[in-house]
């Protein structure tokens, strides 16, 4: 009876352990991504608010600032502080990357939503 009580107990165990290890692994998640173009220091936050409103949980928003505006200094202050806010925005320039942007300011490489009125 004891050596039946100990298997049951060891079986129990086992099994938590096993589900504890099957928790804690780091599950890759495909997330989407949307590419923001910034130009205008002025409507910078406001894009950006916009924007992280109408997202889906699982969507990065990519924020990408021209080295070459004048007001790059400025745009990249801005899209600092909100990004520390919020973990889910990347900053990343945009002549690294070699995209284009379309006349709403969008990226037209990867997978992008539009979803944004000018």
């Amino acid at each position: 009876m004891l050596i039946l009580l100990k298997t049951i107990c060891f079986g129990l165990w086992f099994f938590m352990m096993i589900q504890l290890i099957l928790a804690y692994q780091v599950k890759s998640r495909q997330s989407d991504l949307f590419s923001l173009h910034l130009e205008d220091p002025t409507q910078a936050e406001m894009q950006i608010y916009h924007s992280l409103r109408h997202l889906r949980p699982e969507v990065q928003l990519n924020l990408e600032i021209s080295e070459y505006h004048p007001a790059c200094s400025e745009l990249y202050f801005i899209a600092s502080c909100i990004s520390r806010k919020n973990p889910s925005i990347s900053i990343n320039p945009s002549w690294l990357q070699g995209t284009t942007t379309n006349d709403n300011g969008y990226s037209a490489g990867g997978k992008t939503e539009t979803f944004l009125n000018k």
